[in-house]
């Protein structure tokens, strides 16, 4: 079974656009979350799609998701409640797939709700490279330089880019491995984490790198949302599918 998740939970205090978090902010004339969802339907190989967001915000969720015109997508997706922070959301879905999984293992990746450009083919390698690893993370290579500094003051360290990549979203995990690894971490360790990813590379597992897609953008503050209208403008987002009309 694979089953999809499109994290949702977060506030987005960065937009500064008010009560309204950012994956119900529109572009192009529609909700972001809208967007990602129906860009992660492409993928044929859900079971289920899972979306977990603000307990205040499951109301409207279900209604964007209700708006779908294909019924059949439509009952493919089931809204939950997300967690407090981003790994308890993360673990909602891991334990929500291994229910709806029984006594097979499942294939959870997880997407980014303010990630809309999402393509079928990166989910794709996505799920399967999770499959051959136990993890996979999508990621593009690192084209700036970076600097490294303790202080934030001065320059410590400067890596070499050819061995960095900038991270994106899918990532996906076999739930089995995902609970088993989550349930050995030690608080310390669960408090310094920041993605899926992390809990597999802390125990020393591997994660595959899928690679990316430069308009695998995720809007974050005010000027991507104008990034974000100019890919769909420009076409380069992923195409509608035939027949439909956005």
């Amino acid at each position: 079974m694979i089953v999809g998740a499109v994290l949702a939970g977060g506030t987005g205090t960065r937009m500064g656009k008010g009560a309204v978090p950012k994956q119900f902010l529109k572009i192009g004339g529609k909700e972001i979350l809208l967007w990602t969802v129906e860009n992660m339907l492409r993928y044929k190989g859900f079971d289920k799609l899972l979306v977990l967001c603000p307990a205040e915000w499951t109301g409207t969720a279900e209604a964007l998701i209700g708006s779908l015109e294909d019924g059949d997508l439509r009952d493919r997706v089931e809204v939950l409640t997300g967690g407090a922070t981003r790994t308890e959301t993360l673990m909602r879905a891991a334990g929500r797939a291994e229910e709806l999984a029984g006594a097979d293992d499942a294939v959870l990746v997880t997407h980014d709700a303010a990630r809309p450009f999402v393509t079928e083919r990166v989910i794709a390698e996505s799920a399967e490279a999770a499959a051959k690893y136990g993890a996979s993370a999508v990621a593009v290579p690192q084209v700036d330089t970076i600097f490294e500094s303790a202080d934030g003051v001065t320059v410590d360290a400067v890596p070499d880019r050819r061995r960095l990549f900038d991270a994106q979203t899918p990532q996906a995990f076999r739930v089995s491995k995902l609970i088993e690894l989550y349930g050995g971490l030690s608080e310390e360790e669960k408090e310094i984490l920041t993605d899926g990813a992390k809990i597999f590379v802390t125990k020393g597992e591997p994660v595959g790198i899928v690679i990316g897609d430069t308009e695998n953008i995720k809007i974050t503050y005010p000027a991507d949302l104008i990034t974000a209208e100019a890919i769909l403008q420009s076409g380069r987002g992923p195409a509608p599918e035939k027949g439909k009309k956005e």
